[in-house]
């Protein structure tokens, strides 16, 4: 829907990125040219979904609350 690359130089924060939506979300958003933080409660998820978006190639934050 949106061409690669239109997000370039935003950061964008996903909330629940460490599973199901809010991690299909990063990755759009990564898709898209973001910079990307997500957050949520469980560190593991977080560590782990993270690092799937990096090996994608993208930059990520991950943080819990």
């Amino acid at each position: 829907m949106f061409a690669p690359g239109i997000l370039n130089d935003q950061v964008a924060i996903v909330t629940g990125g460490g599973s199901g939506i809010g991690l299909a979300t990063a990755q759009e958003l990564l898709r898209l040219g973001a910079r990307v933080a997500i957050c949520g409660r469980n560190a593991g998820k977080l560590e782990a979904a993270a690092e799937q978006l990096r090996a994608a190639g993208g930059t990520v934050l991950g943080a819990t609350l």
